[in-house]
Formats: structure tokens, sequence, C-alpha cells
């Protein structure tokens, strides 16, 4: 074991990881952090909290993808997480990699949309403030898993919060759901 490893491994015994959330979720999502020196998970929703895993993406031959996991809920712009994993693209054997919880930044957090209705809250009869499809402009049409995530802010349910942009350049805020941690295709 590395001596970074084995510091690591001191730092998680010693730092418990705070678990109340203001709110409850069940959605999966992946990290979607560019930085190849992987992304800090910690021990509270905070981003001076200690770090409890440090996640690293997946590389393959032809993509880059990052480490999936289970969102189980959020606080202040935070995701508490669970069952990190990594192997589901390159030879298909998905091996948990940590098993949490731990808190990821909502700014670092991606999944896949497969419902276009954007909501003013997380409920499925809440008002549809966007529809996340409609025409690109090159003779085209785009649906919700082309909607750029840029952060997410909270989850609740089988919901997110999250805002970010279409193929068409226009910024949205609101509830969406139907949410996969899927990054080669669309949610199935």
């Amino acid at each position: 074991m590395s001596i970074a490893a084995i510091l690591l491994s001191a730092a998680v015994a010693a730092s418990p990881v705070v678990t109340a959330s203001d709110a409850k979720c069940s959605i999966e999502g992946y990290n979607a952090d560019k930085d190849m020196t992987g992304t800090n998970i910690r021990s509270a929703p905070d981003a001076k909290a200690p770090v409890v895993y440090r996640m690293m993406p997946e590389k393959e031959p032809d993509d880059t993808y990052g480490a999936e996991f289970e969102a189980i809920g959020s606080k202040n712009g935070w995701l508490l997480i669970r069952n990190v994993e990594l192997g589901a693209y390159g030879d298909g054997n998905a091996k948990i990699v940590f098993k949490g919880p731990g808190w990821i930044a909502g700014s670092l957090v991606g999944f896949t949309i497969d419902d276009p209705n954007m909501r003013a809250a997380p409920a499925p009869s809440a008002k549809v403030i966007a529809k996340l499809e409609g025409d690109n402009g090159e003779g085209g049409v785009w649906g919700p898993d082309s909607f750029a995530i840029n952060k997410v802010y909270g989850c609740s349910g089988a919901f997110a919060d999250v805002s970010g942009v279409t193929p068409t350049k226009k910024t949205y805020r609101g509830w969406v759901t139907k949410l996969c941690a899927n990054q080669r295709t669309t949610c199935p």
C-alpha cells in the first residue's frame, strides 16, 4: 500500500461522515469533473471538510468516463453519494471502488435526463417551466439527453434541481427526473 493510501485511510478513520441531509433522494449520477487527477469526496457538505476518498476517472482507449454512483441526499449544493463504481464501460465488469457515504459538490455531478419536462418543483404534477427538446437550428432535433448540466443544486426523491444549457444556447434551472448515469447513450 502506498504512503498516500495509508494517509488517506488514516484520515477516513479520523473523519466520520456527516449523513444528515436537507433532502433524501434516489438518483444515479456520475463524476463530471474533468480533473484527471481525481475528485475529492468529502466527509461533510463543505469544501474544507476532510477528504474520505479520491474518485478517479475510468480511462478507456476510446474515451474517459466518470465514476458512477448513487445519490441519496443533498445539502447546500452538495450530494451525499454511495456505491461509487468503475468498469462499466471498459470490460463491462463494474466494480464498487468506494461504498461510502461521502459528499461531492453539485458542480461536479452529471447524469443523463430522459424526461423533457423541466418542472418548478420535485413532483410529477408540478408546473412545467421548460421543455428540454426542440429544433437544433440545423435541420435536426434535440432531446433532454442533450441538455448540458452545469450544476446540481439538490435532489428530492427521483428529481434533481439543476441548471444547464440547451444545444440552442438557452439556459434553464429547474427540477428534472428520469435520470441515469449512462454516459454513452440515452437512459434505458
